[in-house]
């Protein structure tokens, strides 16, 4: 369970480092808050790492109808 969380936070690091050094961050996060979930939620359905039977992500095991809720929570990918 912590080489998982392990590995999860250091590509959430490596991803926001490369959308920092591209100046993309500030357009990114304000993109992310603007979705309603609803709109997150069917990004999810769309991704290949989302288990459908369950409705939970396989890379944070999330979830995903609660998580797509929270406005302070975000996709591992970076998708939202």
């Amino acid at each position: 369970m912590i080489s998982r969380d392990i590995e999860y936070n250091q590509e959430l690091f490596n991803f926001l480092k490369k959308r920092n050094e591209k100046g993309d961050k500030k357009k990114w996060i304000e993109n992310r808050i603007q979705l309603n979930p609803s709109q997150r939620i069917s990004i999810c359905t769309e991704c290949n790492e989302f288990r459908k039977i369950t409705r939970q992500c396989k890379i944070c095991f999330c979830l995903m109808d609660v998580k797509t809720k929270m406005k302070n929570k975000f996709c591992p990918k970076g998708k939202w």
